[in-house]
């Protein structure tokens, strides 16, 4: 992390030796990510960048006693907690916690920023600026969070039930998003709006449940598979907007193949302003 002087907090005496949770002693590979002009540097422990709370607090010259009632007193904050310890003068160990990256973000959007004069406060309200402008962004589908890393898990996929025509739909939706709405193509909410008719007109208005896809037996399985390439089909042929698609598709199953069509799929869609604000756009 860059520092603002070689001045260290009382609960960090510069002779501390780091004593991270790896399993192994061999040194840990650093990382130094940024953002804006805010570097911090990770330390990848046990497969996973982190970095220490101690250090954290010594930067913004935090008692480590604190620093940690930030974490305990917020636990619905942090999920990948991990103790640590450090090596104090006389070789006694203390206390200390490896933050993930999302974590030390975490902490370091509960300090407050008013309270530093110096370049710190400037540098977390530049922190916080980045975060919700990269939010905004998000939302609007500027920067797609769905491709190509999305969390499918948390949309009632499982990554092993994605099959490559599904890939297919996936691609041909952002394509043909960002072709008719080049300024903000919505890719996220679109996709999302799709995730969720699957689960729909295979269950109808059950709760989704993770990994729903790999509890269908057949003939359900194949139904699905069905919808997913009709879907596909309908994108293919230009149909953006999720009503368009059903349309299209009710068509298909009532003249190609009745026998496939997925049981809680409508026989006629009626295009309500529901539908376009699930479809992602309200033009």
């Amino acid at each position: 992390m860059t520092k603002r002087s070689e001045k260290t907090s009382p609960a960090t005496p510069p002779s501390e030796k780091r004593d991270p949770v790896a399993k192994d002693n061999s040194p840990a590979e650093v990382k130094e990510l940024s953002f804006e002009d805010t570097s911090i540097q990770f330390k990848n422990i046990g497969g996973k960048w982190r970095i220490s709370l101690r250090e954290l607090a010594e930067f913004y010259s935090i008692q480590f006693k604190h620093a940690s009632e930030k974490l305990t007193l917020n636990p619905e904050l942090f999920r990948d907690l991990e103790v640590g310890r450090v090596t104090r003068p006389g070789d006694n160990l203390a206390l200390d916690y490896e933050l993930s990256i999302r974590d030390a973000v975490s902490f370091l959007m509960l300090l407050p920023y008013k309270r530093y004069g110096d370049e710190r406060g400037p540098k977390l309200i530049r922190m916080r600026n980045w975060l919700t402008d990269n939010a905004e962004k998000i939302l609007t589908g500027e920067v797609p969070s769905v491709f190509p890393g999305m969390d499918i898990d948390s949309l009632g996929y499982g990554k092993k039930d994605l099959s490559p025509l599904n890939g297919l739909r996936l691609s041909a939706l952002k394509h043909l998003a960002k072709r008719n709405h080049p300024s903000s193509p919505n890719t996220v909410n679109r996709a999302i709006a799709t995730f969720r008719n699957d689960h729909q007109v295979m269950k109808g208005h059950q709760e989704m449940e993770k990994n729903w896809r790999r509890e269908l037996q057949e003939p359900e399985r194949r139904k699905l598979q069905a919808h997913v390439a009709i879907d596909f089909a309908a994108l293919a042929n230009g149909h953006l907007e999720l009503d368009e698609r059903m349309k299209y598709e009710q068509a298909m199953f009532r003249d190609i193949c009745p026998e496939l069509r997925p049981d809680f799929l409508p026989v006629q869609i009626e295009t309500t302003r529901q539908m376009k604000l699930i479809g992602g756009d309200e033009s």
